[in-house]
C-alpha cells in the first residue's frame, strides 16, 4: 500500500496518559497522489478527507512498551494546502486505461528481487475465492454496508495483507462471519487452511522486506 502519510521523526514529543504513552508523530498528508494509491476514496465524504489534508499528526497508544492503537489527530490546520477530488459514487474505481489501480498488485509493494511475491499472490486468490463464496467482501467493504466499527477492509489485495492474521482469528474464533462463523464446519476449515497459507506467505514475503514479523502463531 501506498503510504499516505508522510512522518516527520524529529519533531515527535512523547506524554504519559495514566497508563498510556502517546508518541505524538508530526504528518504531512500525501494529497497530491493517484487515486488509485489511496485504500479507498476518502474524499467520499468532503469533511473526512479534507480532516486528512488538514492533520497535523497521528498519535501512537503504547502500554507496557506493546502498540495498543494509533489514531489521527484532531488537531488541524485549516491553512494546508488542499486538493479537490470528485467522487463519482465508485468505491472500486480504474484508472484511465480501464486498469485497476496499482495498489491492488502485489508487485508494487515489494522488491523485484523478493522471492515470495508469486506465492503471496496466488496464495491470496485462492483465499479470495473462497471468501466471495462465503460473501465475506460484502461486510468488509468501503461501503460498510454492516456498519462495522473499526472497518477492516479486504476488498484489496494489499488490505488482506494487513489484517491476515486477524482473520484467520476471527475465522477460527466463528465471528466471521457474525453472529456465529460459517455454519459448515468443513468449510469454515478449507477457509481457515487458505487463510492459514496466506498469512503465512506474507509473512515470508514480508520479512524479505526486513519487517520483523510480530503477530502470533495461527
Amino acid at each position: 500500500m501506498s503510504v499516505v502519510y508522510c512522518l516527520l521523526f524529529p519533531d515527535n514529543s512523547i506524554e504519559q496518559v495514566n497508563n498510556l504513552v502517546v508518541i505524538h508523530l508530526p504528518t504531512q498528508f500525501r494529497n497530491q497522489l493517484d487515486i488509485g494509491d489511496y485504500p479507498y476514496p476518502f474524499w467520499h465524504s468532503s469533511k473526512k478527507w479534507n480532516s486528512y489534508q488538514q492533520s497535523t499528526e497521528l498519535l501512537l497508544f503504547l502500554e507496557q512498551g506493546k502498540l495498543k492503537g494509533a489514531l489521527r489527530s484532531a488537531v488541524v490546520d485549516p491553512q494546508r494546502p488542499k486538493v479537490n477530488h470528485a467522487w463519482d459514487g465508485k468505491w472500486v474505481w480504474t484508472d484511465t486505461h480501464g486498469k485497476q489501480p496499482s495498489v491492488t498488485l502485489y508487485t508494487r509493494l515489494f522488491s523485484p528481487s523478493n522471492p515470495d511475491i508469486a506465492k503471496v499472490d496466488a496464495a491470496y486468490r485462492a483465499f479470495e475465492v473462497k471468501l466471495r463464496q462465503n460473501a465475506c467482501v460484502i461486510c468488509h467493504s468501503p461501503d460498510n454496508a454492516s456498519k462495522q466499527n473499526p472497518l477492516l477492509i479486504l476488498s484489496y489485495p494489499n488490505q488482506a495483507l494487513s489484517l491476515r492474521h486477524e482473520t484467520v482469528r476471527q475465522i477460527k474464533e466463528k465471528r466471521m462471519p457474525p453472529p456465529s462463523g460459517i455454519f459448515d464446519d468443513q468449510e469454515r476449515q478449507q477457509l481457515i487452511e487458505l487463510a492459514q497459507t496466506f498469512a503465512q506467505a506474507g509473512d515470508q514475503a514480508l520479512a524479505y522486506e526486513g519487517e520483523k514479523i510480530t503477530s502470533g502463531k495461527n
